[in-house]
């Protein structure tokens, strides 16, 4: 009898949980069946769902409302992954969307007390996405449109999360808001090509893919309250370094993007400096009308970003050798030192390329800012252009008196 009543108490508790996990996977399928279309994510992207939405604002003295919700409404005809909804089956996560979109679930128009003169990291608040991790197998929107009346002007916010795309894919859908630009379809379907994809993002990589997995889990888990930082490059200091042979080391010329990612990594103590680059049109068989995240990142110890000319020698290396991604030979630090607060990550992701002018009905921009996701590494630094003219860095986790104490850059003053 007492052999019963054990198995009985390990049986229930145990069925129990197979008919919850049969309930929600049924709940999820039917769900997922309300959308006509889908696409599936590449393993190799999953990481992405502890990083938080990509968010961009655009300030202009007027803003007609009507226009803006116009050309969106093109856009979703156009694009209508934009508006997909995550499911996971398993282990396999899908994006699933139908043709038709109402572009009004996916723009909002409202007031705020903020002015144009105010810090733009105080419009963080207003992005309404999560991350990926907790937008699978419910209702949460990837892609949103903000429209915000302030006391002197308008915002415009655009969001993503970043499951659904990288910066790069960001960037796309902002410029297509452009009434001159011409409509066009993007790709969502991954390319799940392995063969190639693998050598990128894991074995040329050693640890680091393991590494970077990890300290994001561990920062979600353990988040940092750092400073955040709006600073003005001085590209006139940046000229004359250029000029130095000693930041040169041995290279023909260093770049504005060297100079900025060895800087950035120094004045952050960083143990592990990491800088994105964007695979499109570099690999065979991901292509620059592709949307989704195609980007690794270039990966440094301390001892390898003491100068610019070392970083100007690894992306020539890159450029001579294809899936040349770790540019050191020093091992990484363990997985058990991740609680150390001196070892940290550094990432350095440059988006001044992607830069766009976005006029909307004759409504000039008067300047342009990265909002950084709540959910990063230990220290994040984003190079951007905030007009035609100027080149601005948005850096979390910098010291401020760092920051004060060098002639390359500029704290912007709210």
């Amino acid at each position: 009898m007492s052999k019963l009543l054990f198995a009985l108490t390990l049986c229930i508790p145990a069925a129990g949980y197979y008919i919850y996990r049969k309930y929600k996977e049924n709940k999820t399928q039917k769900q997922a069946l309300q959308y006509g279309n889908s696409f599936i994510m590449s393993d190799l992207e999953e990481f992405t769902v502890v990083i938080g939405p990509i968010s961009t604002i655009t300030f202009y003295k007027h803003l007609p409302v009507e226009k803006v919700v116009s050309r969106l409404k093109e856009l979703l005809i156009y694009n209508p992954w934009l508006c997909s909804r995550m499911f996971k089956f398993g282990n396999q996560i899908e994006f699933r969307y139908n043709t038709t979109n109402n572009p009004e679930d996916y723009i909002s128009v409202f007031e705020s007390d903020l002015q144009m003169s105010s810090n733009p990291i105080e419009f963080q608040k207003y992005c309404k996405l999560k991350q990926g991790m907790h937008s699978i197998n419910n209702d949460s929107k990837l892609f949103q449109v903000d429209v915000i009346k302030l006391k002197d002007g308008y915002a415009l916010m655009q969001s993503m999360c970043h499951s659904l795309g990288d910066g790069d894919t960001h960037y796309k859908i902002y410029k297509l808001l452009d009434e001159k630009e011409q409509m066009k379809s993007y790709l969502p379907s991954r390319a799940h090509g392995k063969n190639q994809l693998i050598p990128v993002f894991g074995a040329a990589k050693g640890p680091f893919a393991k590494w970077l997995s990890d300290r994001f889990v561990f920062r979600v888990l353990n988040p940092l309250s750092h400073p955040t930082h709006i600073l003005r490059v001085n590209l006139e200091e940046v000229e004359k370094l250029k000029g130095s042979n000693e930041l040169k080391d041995g290279q023909p010329f260093i770049s504005t993007n060297d100079i900025l990612a060895s800087w950035a990594f120094k004045v952050s103590k960083a143990e592990i400096g990491a800088c994105m680059f964007n695979l499109r049109g570099k690999l065979e068989g991901v292509y620059d009308h592709m949307v989704g995240n195609y980007f690794t990142e270039m990966c440094y110890t301390k001892d390898s970003f003491v100068f610019p000319g070392q970083i100007r020698k690894s992306i020539t290396k890159q450029k001579e050798t294809p899936y040349y991604f770790k540019c050191t030979d020093t091992a990484f630090p363990e997985y058990s030192t991740l609680t150390i607060p001196e070892n940290r990550l550094t990432s350095f992701t440059n988006w001044s390329g992607f830069y766009h002018h976005l006029v909307i009905a004759g409504n000039e921009p008067l300047y342009h800012c990265p909002l950084l996701a709540p959910v990063t590494p230990d220290t994040h630094v984003v190079i951007f252009k905030p007009n035609d003219r100027d080149l601005y860095m948005h850096s979390y986790g910098i010291d401020k008196k760092v920051i004060q104490q060098s002639v390359l850059v500029e704290l912007i003053h709210w």
